[in-house]
């Protein structure tokens, strides 16, 4: 498939504005690289002429070609590449000097990347990830004398392959997989998913059996010196060693390849050169992947259940290392998968049913017992775990245990394990713990995804393979964690989960247990035992618990003359968003609703005399605060009357939106300024927080058009604030006006303004200026949270990473994909960004993610609109920033709890929630809510026949697009 034939997505540029809208909180936005086909109705096609023009630094097509939609006039004028390619390398201009974003007129002009920086896919990006023309810089060459070592014999999941190209130009994919055996079945077949000279639309080839194990691709469409980025993905027969009533059911397991690269008639790229030495932290699970208590948090996660984990790759052979934080584990059981079941969830063919034992257990596995460094013993440390997989018996060092898988590993092959620790009695008394399965490709350097397909993930390596639960999809840490950070996540959780009114910490258990059936058959036989159910009492919170690491008991007795929330976990369950007002709440989740409004918060503003900037209501400050401590009353009594608004779709489908109407009644203090707005406003969710963090402002200022220059309609533009630290002006990011530009600040201020607590950031309490009795009941000398405290919460709130999509492979979501490009609402949803090269966090750094935000504000007209002249920072009442989109479709599983250990996803009283005050309770009633900038593309999805609207509601659900192609060189694990 050539650049410009490639079917899904035109090429949206940075700064060229293709399609017509902005969207807030409902579907999202795709920058696809490579254009739909004229004939799909939605984007254009023409012909790449092999190179751009520039203009304010984002390349517009030169190619001709017919235009379908409002998709741009491919003159190469810097309005949209109608060819569906890129061509060639486009330079930035309008390079700024000084340094980004620390005042206003050091901020590149909107549209422009500043030097150090390129447009490549529609990305503004640095260009130490990229080569010429876009392609992805190529790796540096190991070291003169480097050699690969010698394999005399490959495992069952190795191989070899070859790319061959002749004079007659024809070019040659062998791949040979290893023999079977050890429970893996034959090869039956191969594919090759490749990209060619950069361009991110993913093709696939068959390769054809030649016999006695070998497949072959021949091709004349790969032309000398062509860049070929590739992974095979590897077809078994089904796997037979699991047998008997309690067999999953029989499927074809697929096996993906790491990533691989080769100039087209050049020799293969080498190998690395070893050992490489790659790190990470884990936590501990109560079961195996795919079974049910494996995506919580266990129990006591903050008495010791995480460990350190480093590979010693040598490319033949793997040398593991395991220590564990808690002091109580005396054996682990090390278990690596050369037979491999009917699959993980979310990626692979018929992902294996919940309450079925995984056949991924059907494996190599060994007893590892403990050695102690000097100076330690059994008594304070609970050892370190070593164990050789691959090479042969003459590479196994003395003290190691059991060689397993007695083959050579193979450059590029996935090796899959899982560990169980094996406790004596303390504070887990007794119980086995597990943990997730870790991929890792031999040769890599790095851990990473199962499933290598691009459109499988939105954090790029960064992303979760599998969440069996949904209810837990957004509680999941980044995978390639430090131990350093995986430690500070774990106190921020205590934080976060710390109830200040009632000193216990939510942290809730699957709510259900599989039955296990008479025999060791699992759930298939009458039930005659089942697992005894966890614990659905919250404990008293560590965070108050003398002579804990986590101790902080003054926190017991903070001051807080009054709040939205008791616990950031209320307003955000499960890293979720809060519940609107009127929302039914399941009582297991913790959250407090004794009022009836949901988690909303009442955020107040008072336009300055220039009307410029905001301050506080003088009486009540920035929040009307609607709890209390006990015995005292909360500052005002707020209650929601939704009213209802009639519409039909061009179909005659008739729909039914919902508007609030707030009402404020018990104002203690007396009645509010005459200037003060009040804007209600439901808490976002968490997760993925720090990826959004983590993009370099270079990145979100590009795509800004804050006067609509191009004359599309659209006019996003960047919020600056004052840094309430440094004073300097900076780029907002967070929030539903892009109100806050760091974590660490955003819940700072989230402590403040709604849990009531003081921190280093914000020291004082929110009393008005006027509001006597509460600014004679606080003492505003020390503050309540230390700035430990909030580094340790900051830490959480970037640590979470997003969940798996489930609709990549599927093809309603495929044509959904085309109508969402087509409508224009990737102006505002912008799917691809890259992660910055100096983020704080290493291995969180140069990732290509997919979030379907571009973090600016957009006028989403007087529909949405508070009646705040201005909000938050240059933000005005009816202007809000673009949503992010992706884990769309875990929100109402976040919410409310899963019932049923058979369908572990489903609840019937879920629902969805979006936009900014939640009255829209689906994707289609927030699309409809659109207005403003948005308001051609609402009117186009009206116009919408059923079947497109639910193709395009369900792609919506975890929207995905062909992500920057980004090329990440074998290396140890970085050090921060």
């Amino acid at each position: 498939m050539s650049r410009s034939q490639s079917f899904f997505g035109v090429v949206f540029w940075a700064v060229a504005t293709v399609g017509v809208v902005a969207c807030n909180q409902a579907p999202g936005d795709a920058t696809g690289s490579n254009g739909p086909d004229a004939s799909q109705s939605v984007g254009a096609s023409g012909a790449a002429s092999g190179d751009e023009s520039t203009v304010n630094g984002s390349p517009g097509g030169s190619g001709s070609g017919s235009v379908t939609g409002a998709t741009g006039d491919g003159t190469g004028s810097g309005v949209a590449s109608t060819s569906g390619s890129t061509g060639g390398g486009g330079t930035a201009v309008g390079a700024s000097a000084g340094s980004l974003g620390t005042t206003a007129t050091l901020l590149p002009p909107a549209g422009t990347c500043p030097t150090g920086f390129v447009v490549c896919d529609g990305v503004c990006l640095e260009a130490s990830l990229m080569g010429a023309n876009c392609r992805p810089a190529a790796c540096p060459a190991p070291a003169a004398g480097t050699v690969a070592p010698t394999r005399t014999s490959l495992s069952a999941r190795g191989f070899d392959w070859t790319v061959a190209h002749e004079a007659t130009g024809t070019t040659t994919v062998t791949f040979r997989p290893g023999p079977s055996g050890g429970g893996l079945s034959p090869t039956m077949g191969a594919d090759l998913n490749y990209r060619v000279n950069g361009v991110p639309a993913l093709q696939t080839a068959s390769l054809t059996s030649q016999g006695a194990g070998v497949f072959t691709w021949t091709t004349q469409s790969l032309k000398q010196g062509d860049d070929l980025d590739f992974y095979f993905h590897q077809t078994v027969a089904n796997q037979t060693l699991i047998t008997g009533g309690g067999a999953p059911p029989a499927t074809e397991p697929l096996i993906d390849s790491m990533w691989f690269h080769q100039t087209i008639g050049q020799p293969a790229d080498p190998e690395p050169a070893y050992p490489l030495t790659v790190s990470l932290a884990g936590r501990f699970r109560d079961r195996h992947p795919n079974e049910e208590r494996f995506d919580h948090f266990v129990d006591t996660y903050f008495d010791g259940p995480i460990f350190s984990l480093t590979i010693v790759d040598y490319g033949n052979y793997l040398r593991v290392t395991i220590v564990p934080v808690d002091t109580h584990v005396y054996g682990v059981d090390f278990k690596t998968y050369e037979c491999f079941g009917a699959g993980l969830s979310g990626g692979l063919p018929s992902p294996t049913p919940l309450c079925f034992t995984p056949p991924e257990l059907s494996a190599e596995g060994v007893r590892i017992n403990p050695t102690y460094p000097s100076g330690t013993s059994s008594a304070t440390s609970s050892g370190v775990y070593t164990v050789q997989v691959g090479g042969q018996m003459s590479t196994v060092k003395p003290g190691d245990a059991t060689l397993l898988i007695g083959q050579d590993l193979a450059y590029g092959q996935l090796l899959d394990f899982e560990d169980t620790f094996v406790r004596q009695p303390g504070p887990m008394n007794n119980r086995t713990y597990y943990t997730e399965m870790f991929m890792y490709y031999v040769g890599s350097g790095r851990f990473q995804p199962k499933v290598q397909h691009p459109w499988a993930h939105a954090a790029g390596d960064e992303s979760i393979t599998d969440v069996t639960v949904d209810q837990f999809g957004y509680a999941q840490h980044v995978p390639n964690i430090s131990m350093t950070e995986l430690s500070n996540l774990v106190a921020g959780k205590v934080l976060f989960e710390a109830d200040y009114d009632s000193l216990v910490g939510y942290n809730p258990p699957t709510t259900f247990d599989c039955p296990r059936g008479g025999g060791g058959v699992d759930g298939l036989l009458p039930i005659t035992t089942v697992v005894p159910p966890l614990s659905q009492v919250s404990p008293q919170s560590p965070v108050f618990t003398m002579g804990t690491s986590f101790t902080n008991m003054a926190l017991a007795t903070a001051e807080r003359p009054g709040y939205t929330s008791s616990s950031c976990f209320s307003c955000h369950h499960l890293d979720g968003k809060g519940p609107p007002p009127g929302a039914a709440l399941p009582s297991e989740s913790g959250l407090a609703n004794p009022n009836g409004m949901g988690a909303a918060l009442l955020k107040l503003f008072t336009a300055s005399a220039d009307g410029k900037s905001a301050g506080a209501d003088p009486i009540y400050g920035t929040i009307l605060d609607q709890q209390a401590p006990k015995g005292a009353a909360p500052e005002v009594q707020a209650s929601v009357t939704w009213q209802p608004i009639a519409g039909q779709f061009a179909d005659g489908t008739p729909y039914t939106l919902r508007k609030p109407a707030l009402a404020t009644a018990s104002l203690r203090d007396g009645a509010l300024s005459p200037s003060t707005h009040i804007s209600m406003r439901i808490p976002r969710p968490v997760f993925g927080l720090g990826f959004l963090e983590a993009i370099d402002d270079a990145t979100i200022i590009a795509n800004a058009d804050p006067n609509d220059a191009n004359g599309d309609g659209i006019s996003g533009r960047p919020n600056m604030l004052v840094d309430p630290v440094s004073g300097a002006q900076v780029l907002g990011r967070f929030g539903w006006k892009a109100g806050t530009a760091t974590l660490q600040e955003q819940a700072a201020l989230a402590f403040v303004n709604d849990v009531g607590l003081t921190n280093p950031i914000f020291p004082q309490h929110r009393c008005g200026v006027a509001q006597t009795a509460c600014l004679n009941a606080v003492n505003d000398a020390t503050p309540e949270l230390t700035a430990t405290d909030l580094t340790h919460v900051e830490s959480y709130l970037r640590g979470l990473s997003v969940p798996p999509r489930k609709n990549f492979d599927d093809p309603l979501a495929a044509q959904g994909q085309a109508l969402f490009f087509g409508i224009g609402c990737v102006k505002c949803h912008v799917p691809n960004m890259v992660t910055s090269s100096s983020y704080a966090i290493a291995e969180m750094r140069n990732i290509a993610i997919q979030p379907f935000t571009d973090l600016l504000l957009h006028d989403m007209g007087p529909g949405l609109a508070d009646d705040a002249p201005i909000e938050e920072g240059t933000a005005t009442g009816s202007e809000w920033r673009t949503c992010p989109l992706w884990g769309n479709g875990t929100g109402a599983s976040v919410m409310y709890l899963s019932e049923s250990a058979f369908t572990p996803n489903d609840n019937p009283d879920s629902q969805h929630v979006y936009l900014h005050d939640g009255r829209a309770q689906s994707i289609t009633e927030a699309i409809l809510w659109h207005g403003g900038e948005a308001a051609s593309a609402q009117a186009l999805f009206v116009k919408m026949p059923a079947a497109d609207r639910a193709a395009l509601l369900a792609y919506v659900a975890y929207p995905f697009a062909d992500p920057v192609p980004l090329r990440h060189c074998a290396a140890s694990s970085p050090q921060p």
